[in-house]
């Protein structure tokens, strides 16, 4: 699904928690992020790992391409020393880049580290309601200067 990196409205995203009824991952969790089309845009299984922020990571990867780019030349280097919990640790440990140099988001990290990493490093300011039982809406702002536009703009 292509999204157009210059909109100047809000993202808004409903992330749906469901289990499995299929034979080989029957009782599963199940997370999945739709748009405001209603169509699928991330999703993921299983458990024992923060599943929502893996659906955020590719949320962003999906809304923001360049700007996920973009973090490649932001993560230390394997040999530079970081300080615990600070911005570079973050993302030395939720951002890897591999030898071709396309970049991957870990959302498994934290729903929190990667409404961090999106807010600091990407002007992305992402918030998370839960209207209902297994019903999560993310909605993500541009907060570049000059990208905000208020409705009737």
């Amino acid at each position: 699904m292509e999204m157009s990196e210059d909109s100047k409205y809000p993202k808004v995203y409903t992330v749906f928690w469901t289990t499995s009824k299929a034979e080989n991952s029957y009782g599963w969790s199940l997370v999945t992020a739709r748009d405001w089309r209603g169509e699928k845009v991330a999703s993921t299984c299983g458990g024992g790992y923060d599943m929502t922020g893996t659906v955020l990571a590719d949320i962003l990867k999906v809304a923001f391409p360049d700007r996920v780019k973009a973090l490649a030349a932001k993560v230390p280097k394997a040999d530079e020393v970081v300080e615990s919990w600070s911005d570079a640790s973050e993302l030395r440990h939720a951002v890897y880049v591999n030898k071709d140099g396309e970049v991957f988001l870990e959302g498994g990290t934290g729903i929190r580290t990667m409404q961090n990493i999106a807010r600091k490093h990407m002007d992305v300011m992402v918030y998370k309601a839960e209207p209902g039982k297994g019903v999560s809406v993310l909605t993500l702002i541009d907060v570049r200067p000059g990208e905000w536009v208020e409705r009737g703009s």
